[in-house]
């Protein structure tokens, strides 16, 4: 369930709110003249849903290299590595 708050109880009552996303680890939205408008969230919460974004595009890249065949054989690639770092 979302958690809403209006635009005047985020600009009287900041600390509140920043505790309620802290707290909670979920968006908070902030309403203005009845409509949804701004979300809210902690720090941590944004970098957690960055780095899920990120990991989903890394994902998606790999899952795109195999449908188009760009593979090789993971013996090959580890001793492509240890080459390059002087292994």
């Amino acid at each position: 369930m979302s958690i809403v708050k209006s635009k005047d109880e985020f600009i009287v009552d900041y600390e509140s709110v920043s505790r309620l996303c802290h707290a909670s680890g979920e968006p908070v939205i902030i309403s203005n003249e009845g409509k949804d408008d701004l979300v809210a969230m902690s720090l941590e919460s944004y970098q957690c849903l960055v780095s899920r974004f990120e990991l989903y595009s890394f994902v998606s890249s790999g899952m795109a290299d195999i449908e188009n065949g760009d593979v090789k054989p993971f013996a090959e690639t580890i001793k492509e590595n240890r080459t390059k770092r002087g292994r």
